[in-house]
């Protein structure tokens, strides 16, 4: 009898837990903001700062479990050749990250506007330490920067992830 009842017990705990981050998951998405305030994107609800990511990133989110990983990086135009274009910027990243990639293959960079601002997002995929994954990016050029909208999945979760992280690169705000 006390054993039916530790082990009921038990079941209702599990359950009350795996309710808990299933309603975490479909939760409201919320703000992450960069340190300084100037800049912010939006996340699902079951992604936060993970600011192991990358130690030069503005900003950085992540969900490890479901494979969804952003950083936003800002570059100097002025640190750059002068006059280097939004699409020269692009094709130097994108061939750059290419290189870094096993069997890589990559999209050709289409015209986006974030927020009023002028951008180019593209996808790469290839393998890292025979890892496959899915780079899904986003470039998108101010008066004085480029932002970086670095955000990639494993390969096989790139259908079902793609869509999420390109709401989150969509959702790129500068606040000034």
């Amino acid at each position: 009898m006390l054993q039916t009842r530790t082990f009921k017990t038990a079941i209702a705990i599990m359950l009350l837990t795996a309710v808990g981050l299933a309603c975490k998951s479909l939760g409201e998405p919320h703000t992450i903001k960069s340190k300084d305030g100037k800049y912010e994107i939006t996340v699902p609800a079951n992604m936060s700062e993970s600011s192991s990511l990358n130690k030069d990133a503005r900003l950085t989110a992540a969900n490890r479990p479901n494979e969804l990983y952003v950083f936003v990086l800002t570059n100097k135009k002025s640190d750059y050749a002068s006059e280097q274009t939004l699409d020269e910027h692009v094709d130097i990243l994108r061939n750059a990250l290419i290189k870094e990639l096993t069997d890589a293959e990559a999209s050709t960079p289409e015209k986006v506007t974030i927020n009023g601002r002028e951008g180019r997002r593209y996808r790469v995929t290839g393998a890292r330490d025979d890892i496959k994954l899915a780079y899904f990016m986003t470039i998108v050029e101010t008066a004085d920067d480029f932002h970086h909208i670095w955000s990639w999945t494993e390969g096989s979760k790139a259908g079902e992830n793609g869509p999420i992280l390109t709401r989150i690169a969509d959702s790129f705000r500068i606040n000034q």
